[in-house]
This record gives structure tokens, sequence and C-alpha cells, in this order.
């Protein structure tokens, strides 16, 4: 008895291990539905262990064209990974490890991504949907399995992590959600963390994918300006794979950045992706030519960004460096005085210190055309120059009235040498960021005149009787007159003639006529010019009038005139009572 009762604990024990191993292994079949019991029911065709679930759910055992497709997108079904023995949620997998990037193989775009499901789902029917929309109207369609390629990327004891590789139509519409349908027993349930309700059971959904209309959020691209050491931008996109992820369309400003992936994540609802620039000041510091603004209204240089999207490339126009040509007239120049706030975007300090922080320092440079990479301080050459360095954001460099610095830009410039500008920003010593480099320039109102008018060879009977004659060269008879854009006055072109001996016009009881003015040697207005920043083309519709002449003439002699032109600025005269 003693032997027998040894031996029936024995049994109870094995028993009683035996019921505790059975109930582990039913808490291991609902948590990855290994449920070999049950009927396997493919989602390509009716259910039958399921029918009761299914029957809720729009899309079971139904062709695209009877689907009651959702007025609007669905949560989405995130995956997570708790531990290789753990029972890890099934789901789309969205971090910096697992980014659902975006790819173009010839005409045929292609939407990459991890997930979690059941260890073995490749052998499993999953059936896959587009849900787009598109102007605020939904539309869906079934996705063929030839679309799709699976990979097990890592197994796990219950589950494992998938990277799927979907080849998306392009009709896709604006933005859109991936869905895949799986009831089977090697499917997605309640059990591995999928959302039970009564619309989309079974159903793994993605975040809502940006696909023909993005939006994009920028930092330190105020109003389209980038400054400072970086700039992130968002995108309600996938990520790029390859390598040219964003483009600038200057080569050196392309040479000086960096672009690195941020974070991705999924912001309500919709997929998120992150990137941020970096730029590198020291490998464009002694650059000029290919930084310049292209005008003088811009601040700093205009380029295009563009984030090399497969769906839809995303272009993003801004300008570099936030810094503006200085250009002034040098009629005034005695009486200027020039502060560089005035040619710097208005929020450029502001960003630069959120970028990089506070106490930050600048210095001012310039350089000639003659030697553009030798770069020299402001303030060591031009000692009457106002805070050529400073504490950015409190100093500001400025030019007095009678600036040497402006008198050089001017002497530069006569001799058709261009002089630039630059600051560059530093904390601690080290290099933090540059203004773009822009030109200063000294303009000075310009007045050409033809080197000669010529009223060819006139019969002495029709200088003995008089008449009026208009030039042989009357279609080359023009003044062009050019004005600074900063001029503030209008101009006023006047000319008189000078009498050459014997033999001028004058002699012969002729007269000059031009713009409809007689020229005498007393100075007359014959134009008057508002227009700036431009060259103005005026015809002469010069004339030569004889009032006749009694004197004799010897044949083949010439008869000429000088005329004295000028270019001043015109003064209103205006009184009141």
């Amino acid at each position: 008895m003693l032997r027998l009762r040894e031996n029936g604990r024995s049994t109870w024990m094995w028993l009683l291990l035996g019921i505790i191993v059975a109930m582990l292994g039913v808490r291991y079949v609902y948590a990855d539905n290994i449920d070999t019991s049950s009927t396997t029911s493919s989602i390509t065709t009716s259910t039958t262990a399921n029918s009761s679930s299914a029957s809720s759910s729009p899309i079971v055992g139904a062709t695209s064209s009877a689907i009651a497709w959702p007025t609007e997108f669905a949560q989405w079904t995130q995956g997570e990974k708790r531990g290789v023995f753990s029972s890890n949620p099934y789901g789309y997998m969205v971090d910096s490890n697992n980014l659902i990037s975006e790819s173009k193989d010839g005409n045929n775009i292609y939407l990459k991504f991890n997930l979690i499901a059941f260890g073995s789902w490749d052998k499993s029917q999953t059936k896959f949907y587009i849900l787009s929309k598109t102007n605020d109207q939904y539309s869906g369609k079934d996705l063929s399995s030839d679309n799709v390629t699976i990979n097990k990327v890592t197994s796990y004891s219950r589950s494992a992590l998938w990277e799927v590789k979907v080849n998306i139509p392009e009709d896709s519409g604006d933005e859109f959600q991936l869905c895949m349908y799986d009831n089977s027993s090697t499917g997605f349930h309640e059990t591995n963390g999928v959302a039970d309700d009564s619309t989309y059971k079974y159903m793994l959904i993605s975040p809502v994918i940006g696909w023909h209309q993005i939006s994009v959020t920028r930092t330190n691209v105020s109003r389209e300006y980038y400054v400072g050491e970086s700039s992130n931008l968002t995108f309600s996109s996938p990520a790029v794979q390859g390598d040219s992820i964003i483009t600038v369309n200057n080569n050196f400003f392309k040479n000086a950045s960096t672009v690195v992936v941020g974070v991705q994540t999924v912001d309500s609802n919709v997929l998120k992706t992150s990137y941020t620039i970096y730029s590198d000041a020291e490998a464009i510091e002694n650059q000029i030519e290919g930084l310049l603004p292209l005008n003088n209204d811009d601040y700093g240089l205009r380029a295009t960004m563009t984030y090399n999207l497969p769906s839809a490339p995303q272009k993003t126009e801004f300008f570099y460096g936030g810094l503006r040509n200085i250009v002034l007239d040098d009629t005034n120049l005695s009486k200027t005085t020039v502060n560089t706030k005035d040619y710097l975007y208005g929020k450029y300090v502001d960003t630069i210190i959120s970028d990089i922080g506070s106490n930050l320092t600048y210095t001012w440079y310039y350089a000639t055309s003659d030697n553009e990479s030798s770069l020299k301080e402001v303030g060591k050459d031009f000692s009457d120059t106002k805070n050529s360095t400073g504490i950015l954001g409190s100093d500001w460099m400025s030019f007095p009235e009678n600036s040497s610095f402006l008198k050089y830009v001017a002497t530069q410039n006569s001799e058709d040498k261009k002089v630039y500008l630059m600051m560059k920003i530093r904390f601690g010593g080290d290099l933090k960021a540059l203004t773009n480099p822009i030109l200063v320039q000294i303009q000075t109102p310009t007045l050409k005149v033809p080197d000669k008018i010529d009223f060819g060879t006139i019969p002495a009977k029709d200088i003995y009787n008089g008449g009026s004659f208009e030039s042989l060269t009357k279609n080359d008879d023009n003044i062009s007159v050019s004005i600074p854009i900063v001029s503030k006055n209008a101009w006023q072109v006047s000319a008189s003639t000078e009498e050459t001996g014997n033999n001028s016009i004058a002699k012969l009881n002729g007269q000059l006529n031009i713009f409809g003015k007689n020229l005498t040697t007393t100075p007359v207005e014959v134009a008057s010019v508002d227009e700036t920043g431009k060259t103005v083309k005026l015809p002469l519709n010069a004339k030569v009038t004889f009032k006749g002449y009694h004197n004799p003439l010897a044949a083949g002699t010439s008869f000429t005139e000088d005329i004295n032109w000028n270019l001043s600025p015109k003064t209103t005269v205006s009184a009141s009572e």
C-alpha cells in the first residue's frame, strides 16, 4: 500500500504537471493564433470557422466592388517588439530602425516597411487593399498578391519581424492607407494585439501615407529663407531610399550640406518623415562666386531644394544667407551713412540665435574681384568703420559719412573691379554660420552720346537759300542714360553748342536742333529721365536749319560744331502762399 501510494502520488504529480503544460500551451496558441484544431479559411474565399466575425467586416469574402469602404481613414495598427520571448503585438513598425520608405525601379514605385506578424506568415493568404483619398473622396481597390514581396528579417519565439515590399499603383490618390486582411489561423487576431471592433477585425492598417499631395513643414527656413547651422524638414510621406534624398540646384551650397534622416513618426494617424540638413560653413567660408544674390532685391542666394520622393517630388524655393547687395548713389556719398542691419533679412539674427545659441560674435570681411579668396577684416583696413566686430544681435556694423571703405569701393568700381562683403559668425572662436557674400556697389549716373552727327554733303544753294535737313545717321543718333536704382532724384540732360572758329555751323547762319530744342551756347534742358535701375535710350531727332547765307562758299568746305552735354539731378522748385 505504501508503494502504491507513492506511485499514486507520482501519477497525480505528473498529471498535474501535464495539465499545467497544457494550459500553457493554450495560452501560447491564443497568443499566436496557432489553433490547429480550427478550420483555416482563406481570405480569398468565404470564411467558415469565423463566419460570425467575418460578417461584421466589410471586406471578408467580397470583391472590391462590393466593399463598403470607410468614409474616413481608420486608426493605424502599430506593431511593437517587446522582447524575443514576449508576445509582440502585430502591426506596422515605425521608428528610427524601421522606416516606411519609397523607391522607384523603372516605372514602378515601391513602398517598403517592416511589420510584426506570425512566424509563418508567409504561408498565409493575406489579402491587400488600398484605401485612397482624393479631394475628400474615398475609394478602394484590391491589390494583387503579385505586387507584394515579403521576407523574414528576424524570428522571435512567438512572432517575426517581416520586411514587406509593395508595388503601389500610380492612381492611389492624394494619400492612402495600405490595409491587410487575414482571418486565418496565422492571420491577425485580437490576441495578437490587433484592434477588435465591429468594422476592422483581422486587419493591419498603415498610417495615412502622403502620395500625390504632401505637406511640408520647415524650421530655420522662415518665409523661405534659410540661415543657421541646420534646418529640419518634415514631410507627410515615406522616407526616400538611396543616397540622393534631397538635392539643391546650387553646387556650392550642395557641396557644403549634409542630409540626415531624423525620425519617422505617426502624428494624428499621418506618417511624418523628418530630415535634418546640416551646413558646413567652413566649406564655403571663402567662396564668393556662385553664392552671390541674383539681383539687388534678394536677401541671399536663391536656390531650389528638391525632396526626391518618387511618387511626388517636393520642391522648396528658398534663399540662403539672408544678406542683400548694398547699392549706393555716389552723388551724396559724403552725406551717406550705411547700417548693415538695413540689408539683413529681418529674422536672420533671431533664427541664428535660436538655432545655435546666444553669446555669438561676428566679424565682417571684404574681398575684391581680383583676389576673391583673400578675405580681409573690414575693421583692420578701414578704422572709421563702426562695430565691424561685435556681439550678434546687440551690435551692427555701419559706415559713417565720408566712409573710407565706401570711398575705396567707389575707386574699385571706377576701375571695373568688384568689392564683396560677408559676415562670419562664431561661438567661442569656432565658425558656426555665414551670411552669403554680397556686392557693394557705388553706382554713378552715366550718359552716353554719339561721337558724330553726320548731315552729309549739303548743296551750296540750299545753304544760300535756307532749308532744314535731317541727319544721315538718324537711326544711330541716340543718347543712353543710366540712373542708379537707389537714386532719389529725377535727372535732366542739358546741351549747348561750342563754336569752332570760322567753320562753325553758326557762321553759316545755321542752327542745330535736337529733341525739338534749338541749341545755342547757353545750356538748355533737352531731356528728363526719372526711370532708375535701367538704361534709357532716347533718339535725338537731330536737324540742322539754315536761314540763308550770302557770302561765297568754297566747294568741299567742312563745317562742324561741338555739343557739350551734361547730366545732373533735376531740382524741383515749388512755392506756396
